[in-house]
């Protein structure tokens, strides 16, 4: 027999919930899968959804801002390249 694996479900739609599936490769799953956690009540269910979207936003800011550095950092060495060679 084989015993299933607890995992957490991270989507809009289940988020934070646990969940038993079978413990093999995606491709060879048996497609066993029961919840371990109860439902959600709605305003717990909305709290936590409106978290997830803001950890997505602030992800998204991150990364542009990360490139908005490396695009500036480059910018900087190429200024201090051109007063080198002035």
């Amino acid at each position: 027999m084989v015993r299933g694996v607890v995992m957490y479900s991270w989507t809009f739609v289940n988020p934070d919930h646990r969940f038993a599936c079978c413990p093999k490769d995606e491709k060879k799953q048996c497609g066993y899968m029961t919840w371990v956690d109860p439902k959600w009540d709605d305003r717990a269910f909305g709290v936590l959804v409106k978290l997830m979207k803001k950890k997505v936003q602030a992800e998204e800011d991150a990364k542009k801002w990360e490139e908005e550095l490396a695009k500036a950092s480059s910018e900087l060495r190429e200024i201090r390249n051109e007063l080198k060679t002035d």
